[in-house]
């Protein structure tokens, strides 16, 4: 919430002792214009504008969530019980309706729905559904789930059209696709992948060009418009991956099964089937209907084992030339990329993987970056849905990214240049190309990863959308459209239906004008909805990637660890550990030095020492405590580790 972090800088609604324990949401006893009885502190006199800042928050609940909030049943001294919401601070009192049944225990968690004023300054409360007791296992990822309005069960219906479907692929469905089953077709995954939504063949011309085959899980010849499950991949719009956790848009048994290209099993697949020459150009491309059975399921690090180190895992012997041939063209395909002016951050991109003990407690947490293999996938991906989007004449889904407005960038340059990376002008970062030659100018890598974040938040966000004169800026091209998972995107299920639609000529052509109206319209619609549900999608995966380094610090209290500052502002100090363990530093813990913060080099700078802390400064920290809740953990330094950071400054 950007509005507590913003009034949080101000100190506007927190005591004044500037003691740690106090840097909370703001002190409990405010709401009843008390002395401080949350923390240890007495000098929690400052109430000026605590009135608006609950209504705030209460206009944040009720407006931004629809209402919705978490809530769980507490008990105080007496035994009684109320409830209250997990995430949220409100200055009156939540209660359940007159009438309410259902058993409450201590410790459950309900999704609520806010309802008006009732008399005594309460809020009236209605049981949407369930989420467990605090204690069951998961019961954290399922909170994040429905602070982000994810819905995790399927409906009856859903179920019973899900449990209807085949689990194999019938001979009446073979009949006028396409067979690929005789040839060598492979799918490239995650260790983890369980669902596989794609796969690649290659194969040599009598002309000497290459037949690409990238084929999708052809969702919609299970699923069509007026189903149940139609419905669940229109209101889930994307699978969520949490963790440890994946919240899957259609129900397992579909995801994992007929849908999914598992290896040694026939599977129906609309495919793009595109004609390359050896230098990796495009000559020709077609869509159709196939049936294909995957030979085997290839993992990303042993594809890189052969791409990168030329060792040839077990398994992989039958398959070495064709990996190859693709790994050449992709980098001629990456070559045609940069040259046109994408921007390319592809080396500090990439999902965040949380390794774990025996005991399946987080211990570290790793952002991977793409490498070979991933490259490939993703080459031949955007190929497909670059001709995709050059195919279509219908309205369908289409993924845009708009060139940034450079009024935005300036404060990006800003930034860049008081962490001393040389910006010019706004047209240096206006350019695909010149972008991505200031970022890899960038020797440091922590340096490099924050600069490419700033450009990147001065930037407008890719979404979907029908309008192709819109273009796709990052990755300089014309239009793209959305096309290789079915399984995991609304966007490409409609791109899928639409696709069908007009290669079999499903339009009624004396109407077709209307039929193209009301195509635009429903699918106008369905895109707010799915870059909605997406931007929620990520926002919970990373809140889940958090709460999971709160684990990791939990048990650590008041021990120390090496860290390195990766972003300071006028806020804190914000530290990395060597295990990925993201926290921060309040200028207030940095032992008994007075930290003064100096916006023109974006450092903290010691009043006394004149010990300066920027981004790249190494720092010995102590875990000080985590915040659940907010998924926080906030570090110190000591004096002793202070004045080691002085000393070694000076010399």
């Amino acid at each position: 919430t950007n509005y507590i972090q913003e009034e949080r800088k101000k100190k506007k609604f927190f005591c004044n002792c500037k003691k740690s324990e106090c840097l909370k949401l703001y002190c409990d006893c405010f709401a009843n214009g008390e002395k401080c009885i949350g923390c240890n502190c007495k000098n929690c006199s400052n109430q000026i504008g605590n009135e608006l800042f609950i209504k705030k928050i209460y206009d944040e609940v009720v407006e931004r969530k629809d209402g919705l909030v978490a809530v769980e049943v507490v008990s105080d001294k007496k035994g009684e019980y109320s409830i209250v919401p997990v995430s949220y601070s409100l200055k009156h009192k939540l209660v359940l309706p007159e009438g309410f049944d259902k058993p409450l225990v201590c410790g459950d968690r309900f999704l609520a729905k806010i309802g008006l004023h009732t008399d005594g300054n309460k809020y009236e409360v209605e049981f949407v559904r369930g989420l467990g007791h605090k204690d069951d296992p998961g019961a954290d990822i399922r909170l994040i789930a429905a602070e982000y309005g994810i819905e995790e069960v399927f409906t009856d219906d859903q179920m019973t059209e899900a449990n209807a479907m085949p689990s194999h692929v019938l001979e009446k469905e073979k009949i006028g696709r396409q067979d690929f089953t005789k040839k060598k077709v492979f799918t490239i995954d995650g260790a983890r992948a369980k669902d596989r939504d794609d796969a690649l063949s290659i194969e040599t011309l009598d002309n000497g060009n290459y037949l690409i085959g990238v084929h999708i899980a052809d969702v919609t010849h299970y699923i069509k418009p007026g189903m149940a499950l139609w419905d669940a991949i229109m209101e889930r719009a994307t699978s969520v991956y949490m963790a440890d956790t994946v919240i899957p848009m259609l129900p397992h048994i579909l995801s994992n099964g007929i849908l999914s290209l598992n290896p040694g099993v026939e599977r129906l697949t609309l495919s793009c089937l595109i004609e390359m020459t050896p230098d990796g150009d495009v000559v020709n491309y077609d869509f159709d209907e196939c049936v294909i059975k995957s030979e085997m399921a290839m993992v990303y690090d042993e594809v890189n084992e052969i791409l990168e180190e030329n060792k040839v895992p077990k398994g992989y012997e039958d398959f070495t030339s064709e990996l190859r041939t693709l790994h050449d063209l992709s980098k001629k395909l990456s070559k045609k990329k940069d040259a046109r002016g994408a921007v390319n951050f592809d080396d500090l991109e990439g999902d965040t993987e949380i390794q774990y003990d025996e005991q399946g407690k987080p211990i570290e947490f790793v952002t991977k970056g793409q490498r070979s293999a991933e490259t490939l996938i993703e080459n031949f991906m955007l190929l497909a849905g670059t001709c995709y989007a050059e195919y279509m004449m219908v309205p369908t889904t289409l993924r845009v990214h708009e060139a940034p407005d450079p009024d935005a960038l300036e404060e990006s340059i800003d930034k860049l240049k008081k962490l001393g990376v040389k910006v010019t002008s706004v047209s240096d970062i206006l350019n695909g190309a010149s972008l991505t030659k200031i970022i890899n100018s960038i020797k440091d890598q922590d340096l490099k990863s924050l600069a490419a974040k700033i450009i990147l938040f001065g930037m407008k966000r890719a979404r979907i959308d029908i309008d192709e004169l819109l273009g796709h800026y990052a990755l300089a091209l014309r239009k793209i459209g959305r096309f290789t998972s079915p399984m995991r995107r609304a966007e490409d299920a409609i791109g899928h239906w639409q696709l069908k639609k007009q290669k079999y000529g499903l339009y009624d052509y004396d109407h077709f004008d209307e039929e193209i109206q009301k195509d635009a319209e429903w699918i106008s619609k369905e895109a707010e909805h799915i870059n909605t549900k997406q931007y929620n999608a990520d926002q919970a995966e990373q809140a889940a990637v958090h709460l999971r380094m709160v684990d990791c610090i939990q048990p650590h209290i008041g021990e120390y660890f090496n860290a390195k500052v990766t972003y300071v502002n006028d806020d804190g100090i914000f530290v990395k550990l060597g295990n990925g363990v993201i926290g921060k530093i309040d200028p207030y813990d940095y032992h008994n030095e007075y930290l003064l913060y100096d916006d023109s080099t974006m450092t903290y700078v010691g009043r006394t020492s004149g010990v300066k802390i920027g981004v790249g400064t190494e720092l010995r920290v102590q875990a000080l405590d985590t915040h659940r809740e907010f998924r926080t953990i906030n570090f110190g330094v000591s004096k002793e580790e202070g004045k080691k950071l002085i000393k070694k400054r000076a010399a």
